[in-house]
């Protein structure tokens, strides 16, 4: 039996080379490389879209029957519209106006509707308090106790 004069592989090279034929490998896929998913939109951003649907409605039960306590009451919805911009770090030329009544409604609907959308602005402000980041938890809870004091001078 002839002797080869070539010497085995050691260990080391077999080794090397099948880490290298990995590598190549791994570099050679056929799927295309994957978008990240956006991430969620923020439930602030989310709040302060209620919140402009809350102005619009606070608008429309003025229009329909003038008050000092619904003016009161709009107003501090445009405060909370701010401060909820205020904790997203957005400018005032970035948070839109609420769209404007198109027509003046029934006083007794209008003011239902602002009752509605307070109500379901105390729980969903409750809700996110207990949920968001501590930092946001202050501003949540003050949000959904003024909405509470809202129901109850609206329901008088």
């Amino acid at each position: 039996m002839p002797i080869s004069a070539q010497s085995p592989l050691s260990r080391r090279q077999v080794l090397l080379a099948s880490g290298g034929l990995a590598l190549a490998l791994a570099g050679c896929t056929t799927r295309a490389p994957q978008e990240p998913e956006p991430a969620p939109p923020d439930p602030l951003a989310e709040l302060i879209d209620d919140h402009l649907e809350l102005a619009a409605g606070y608008e429309a039960a003025i229009a329909s029957a003038p008050s000092d306590a619904l003016t009161g009451l709009a107003q501090n919805v445009q405060e909370q519209i701010s401060a909820l911009a205020g904790a997203l770090a957005l400018r005032a030329g970035d948070v839109p106006s609420p769209t404007p009544p198109s027509d003046t409604a029934d006083p007794a609907a209008a003011l239902g509707t602002v009752i509605d959308l307070e109500q379901t602005l105390v729980t969903k402000c409750g809700e996110l308090a207990l949920t968001q980041p501590a930092q946001r938890a202050p501003l949540l809870a003050a949000l959904s106790a003024s909405h509470q004091e809202a129901v109850e001078v609206l329901d008088d």
